[in-house]
């Protein structure tokens, strides 16, 4: 996850850069392993993303529909 292509694969929406509507929304948004346990902080992650698309399908769902 990244602000800018050249720094990652996916945008902070979760979204990646090169493929409109195509969303990652588990661990491996995480720049490197965080840890032991990871759960709660990837289901943190996770949530986060998911709100944020659902605040904002309107938008991706007519940018899919072209």
């Amino acid at each position: 996850m990244s602000s800018a292509a050249e720094a990652g694969v996916v945008k902070p929406t979760g979204e990646c850069w090169d493929i409109d509507n195509l969303f990652i929304m588990d661990g491996s948004v995480l720049p490197t392993s965080i840890g032991v346990n990871s759960q709660l902080p990837i289901m943190a992650v996770s949530l986060m993303l998911a709100r944020g698309l659902a605040a904002d399908f309107d938008r991706h769902a007519r940018r899919a529909m072209g």
